[in-house]
């Protein structure tokens, strides 16, 4: 009898045990594996937003900086308003470098730019420091003509070229400057 109320009470105890272990421990073992799962999907989630949040970041710097390369380019291309200004400027040079100029508009047919003709008179090192302007000048320009002559003693007997000796030059610069369209 005594061993009778032992195994009765073991068995108890293991269905005790049992039950405990499949009604109490398993659901705590499936909710656990349940909350990593969640877990480990919200983890991936802010790794990506976290991932998409950088990504945006650097779109805007890029955005940024393309904006003020898109400024400066415009800032560089010439429109209606500014030929004016920009024939000054190239009146400016020519006096601060010491040629005499005469400047032209050109009418070629181009909706992408505008043409120019620039006729310098001076000495070489002159037209040097001239060129070394323009292409500092804060325009997109391309040279599409140079023309260089050395005056002679004929070209110095004309009237208009007094002041100038022997070994000065003529010059002529055939210049395209892009147009804000």
């Amino acid at each position: 009898m005594k061993y009778r109320k032992i195994y009765i009470n073991l068995i108890i105890s293991i269905v005790v045990i049992f039950l405990s272990v499949t009604l109490g421990v398993i659901p705590l073992i499936n909710l656990t594996k349940a909350k990593s799962k969640d877990f480990k999907s919200k983890q991936q989630q802010l790794r990506f937003l976290k991932v998409k949040s950088e990504y945006r970041k650097d779109l805007e710097k890029d955005y940024k900086k393309s904006e003020e390369g898109i400024e400066k380019i415009n800032s560089m291309l010439i429109n209606e308003e500014r030929v004016i200004e920009f024939v000054k400027e190239l009146e400016d040079i020519a006096r601060l470098t010491k040629n005499q100029e005469k400047i032209q508009i050109l009418n070629k047919t181009d909706e992408k730019a505008m043409f120019f003709r620039i006729s310098l008179l001076g000495s070489f090192p002159s037209f040097f420091h001239f060129l070394v302007y323009l292409e500092n000048m804060d325009y997109l320009i391309e040279v599409q003509n140079l023309r260089i002559r050395r005056l002679s003693e004929k070209d110095l007997i004309k009237k208009e070229l007094s002041g100038f000796k022997i070994g000065d030059i003529e010059s002529e610069i055939e210049i395209k400057v892009f147009k804000n369209i």
